[in-house]
């Protein structure tokens, strides 16, 4: 019962000491490691303009200068008193 104790406990202070993911998520082969890396930066491009959109971030303003601040016509800047 004891060797089986330590070996669990060596077992689990080996796996926990690697960094990481202990399964390799890359292959080790070059260039299919290479496609994979690239398909995965390519999602991740693909994630930002995804998000972009969501948030409506890539739409032009539909606010003009003069209810947004005033500043960009120069019959706003006159105040009618």
């Amino acid at each position: 019962m004891r060797r089986v104790i330590l070996s669990t406990l060596f077992a689990l202070c080996l796996m926990s000491s690697s960094s990481g993911c202990f399964v390799n998520m890359y292959s080790a082969d070059p260039i299919r490691r290479y496609r994979q890396l690239f398909f995965q930066s390519q999602d991740l491009m693909l994630l930002e303009d995804d998000w972009e959109r969501f948030w409506m971030i890539n739409q032009p303003s539909q606010l003009s200068a003069r209810m947004y601040n005033g500043l960009g016509d120069p019959a706003a800047r006159i105040r009618p008193e």
